[in-house]
């Protein structure tokens, strides 16, 4: 097992993932997304590829009834002119004026104007985004409640440089209610694994319990780009309503 993933990974309760980076080689971008869940209805989740897009869904309608649909339901991760990622229906806004910018953290402002934090009291979970436009250069945006309730929004570029990557995820990893949103910068990840099987594998093991602790884990994908503008990729998802037994 990565010990770098689990020592990341080693927080009680993140929520769910966004990350972006290159692997070793540098000539992949390495999108990320992960999703971990207390409730019974964010644990019966799956994600699907479909039409070349990703798409968070419950795993049966007896989850979808247990929770709000517009926050279950969402494409997770788009390929258009470039790449959206995020927890939730604000994908398609972002996707839109991909075409137009070419900074990345221009596209988030831009496809994110109209959103705030998720209206799911008392947690009032962050939206987390992220964008990468060039092989080169990537941007993760986080909305999350203010003190005041209003929306505090913040946004991070950066260039994607081989064997690392970015990442930021709804909680702070405190196993308590309500749960504490991430804050700061995001995380620097170490991207090495070239492959996306055995990375989802070593992302999905990493997000499992230490002893004693409870087992939040869910879905993991993983996307590998060649080239951006083509739209060339590989993936691997995991989705532990699938693994019977565990």
């Amino acid at each position: 097992m990565n010990n770098h993933f689990v020592n990341l990974f080693s927080r009680e309760y993140l929520g769910r993932i966004v990350l972006l980076g290159k692997d070793k080689s540098g000539q992949n971008v390495v999108v990320i997304y992960a999703v971990t869940g207390r409730s019974s209805s964010s644990q019966g989740r799956r994600i699907d590829h479909e039409g070349g897009d990703f798409y968070v869904k419950p795993a049966g309608q007896k989850s979808l009834n247990k929770g709000k649909e517009s926050l279950l339901v969402y494409p997770a991760l788009c390929m258009r002119k470039g790449i959206a990622a995020s927890n939730g229906l604000h994908t398609r806004d972002i996707l839109e004026p991909l075409g137009r910018y070419q900074n990345p953290a221009a596209a988030l402002i831009s496809g994110l104007s109209q959103w705030d934090y998720e209206p799911d009291p008392p947690h009032f979970t962050s939206r987390i985004s992220g964008v990468v436009l060039s092989s080169h250069r990537g941007a993760l945006g986080l909305i999350k409640r203010a003190s005041d309730g209003n929306s505090m929004r913040n946004y991070f570029e950066f260039p994607l440089r081989r064997g690392t990557g970015k990442m930021v995820a709804t909680y702070k990893g405190k196993n308590q209610n309500p749960l504490p949103s991430f804050e700061g910068e995001p995380w620097e990840v170490k991207v090495s694994q070239p492959n996306p099987e055995k990375a989802a594998q070593e992302i999905y093991e990493a997000l499992g319990p230490s002893s004693g602790k409870e087992d939040y884990r869910v879905s993991v994908v993983c996307v590998y780009c060649r080239d951006v503008q083509s739209s060339q990729y590989s993936f691997s998802i995991i989705n532990r309503c699938d693994r019977r037994g565990e």
